[in-house]
Formats: structure tokens, C-alpha cells, sequence
């Protein structure tokens, strides 16, 4: 019997314990860019370099990219650029990066996100499916 009011008790207080919290993520209501499609994007090689290229999404949807490169497709990846669109022009239809830090005859693997900011945070998309590539 002690042991269901204790647990009763817990409840209670767990219950009011969290209805006293307060929202304190500014970007919790926000919408972040959608997540790049496969299709969307690619990764070339191009004398020497691999080349990320991407059709950029709607310019009030997204503020920037990330692209990440890793060395295996589940491996970990490191963020090796953060590109401010903010002062692009409207209907640009293709954005791409020259990744010259890379080794002929390694594979190496992409993700790209879309970032939108709100008021200096930026709230970062679903970051994509890997593609990879390599120069010979």
C-alpha cells in the first residue's frame, strides 16, 4: 500500500514539474529547409577537383548550405563548407563547390543541408543521403 501512494505521489509531481517548463528554443516554431533530393545534386570530378554542384532550393526557404565530407558512406563526417545565399540573385538554377582538399583514387562521400536563419541562429535542414565520388 505505501509503495502505490509513493508512486502516486511521484506522478503528481512529475506532472506538475513539467507543466512549470518553459519553452526556451527560439527556433522550436520555425521551418527549416527541406531535405536535397539525390536528385537534386551531384558530385563530379572536373581536372583534378570533385565537384558538389546542386540546384539551390526557393531563396525565402533557405538562407545557406552545409556540404559534409566523409571517407566512408556511414563513417563520420566533418563540415568543410557554410555558404551564405543570402545575397544571391533570384534564378540562379545551379550552385556548386570545388573540393581541391582530396587524393586521386579516393572515394570520398557528400551530404549537403539547407540553412535558414532566424535572427543570427540558424536552423539546419535534414542533411541528405550520401553521394559520393572520386578522382582518378
Amino acid at each position: 500500500m505505501k509503495a502505490t501512494h509513493y508512486i502516486i505521489i511521484i506522478l503528481i509531481s512529475v506532472i506538475l514539474t513539467s507543466c512549470a517548463l518553459t519553452e526556451d528554443n527560439p527556433l522550436h516554431h520555425k521551418k527549416a529547409p527541406s531535405v536535397m533530393n539525390n536528385d537534386d545534386w551531384s558530385v563530379t570530378q572536373r581536372s583534378g577537383v570533385l565537384v558538389v554542384a546542386w540546384t539551390p532550393f526557393e531563396l525565402v526557404d533557405c538562407d545557406g548550405y552545409y556540404i559534409y565530407r566523409g571517407l566512408s558512406q556511414n563513417g563520420q563526417y566533418v563540415r568543410i563548407l557554410e555558404l551564405d545565399t543570402t545575397g544571391l540573385e533570384p534564378g540562379i538554377d545551379e550552385l556548386e563547390y570545388e573540393d581541391h582538399d582530396i587524393l586521386a583514387g579516393v572515394y570520398y562521400y557528400y551530404k549537403i543541408s539547407g540553412y535558414k536563419e532566424y535572427d543570427s541562429l540558424k536552423l539546419e535542414g535534414k542533411i541528405s543521403a550520401p553521394i559520393s565520388g572520386r578522382v582518378n
